[in-house]
């Protein structure tokens, strides 16, 4: 007589308390995701009095460190450097009568009178810029607040006969600081 012996695997089955991590649920958990599009400046207007309605893209930075090697111990070790806050870059539509650039001519001025070669002091010229990023609904919900600004190499302006667009100018401005608000 031959005996058969049927030997069982158990089988285990894993089960999963919380949602299926597949791609598409992932992506539902992150929440609201921010548009490149959605921003504001947070002023009423910029420094120096030019209507926030004249900004038209901007370029933001934000705080750096940078990393020093030193030897220790017979090896080298990276340690934080030099806090940076690279300039940041606005933008703005050039009104008919030349509104955008009276105003950066006047506010670089502040830094330098051109004619005499004097310098102002730093209290004359810094200032302030802020912009908010915007939810679907147009509500502010991150500030980035840049401290200590003042204009640099204003763009050039490139005039055709050959296109009908319209003027805009890229403007730099140094920045000494920057927060999350």
């Amino acid at each position: 007589a031959v005996s058969v012996v049927v030997w069982r695997q158990p089988i285990f089955v894993l089960r999963c308390t919380t949602m299926s991590r597949t791609a598409i649920g992932v992506l539902m958990q992150r929440g609201e995701i921010q548009h490149n599009w959605k921003w504001v400046y947070a002023d009423a207007s910029l420094p120096f009095g030019l209507p926030y309605e004249y900004v038209e893209g901007c370029s933001l930075s934000f705080n750096n460190l940078s990393a020093n090697q030193i030897h220790v111990n017979a090896k080298f070790l990276m340690m934080p450097g030099t806090h940076t806050v690279a300039p940041i870059s606005v933008t703005f539509a050039e009104s008919g009568t030349g509104i955008v650039t009276k105003w950066i001519e006047s506010w670089k001025a502040k830094v330098k009178d051109f004619k005499s070669g004097l310098y102002g002091g730093q209290s004359d010229y810094k200032r302030d810029m802020k912009f908010s990023l915007l939810d679907t609904m147009g509500n502010a919900h991150t500030t980035l607040r840049y401290i200590g600004c003042f204009p640099l190499e204003t763009g050039n302006l490139d005039l055709e006969y050959s296109e009908s667009g319209r003027v805009s100018i890229s403007q730099p401005f140094s920045v000494d600081d920057m927060e999350v608000v």
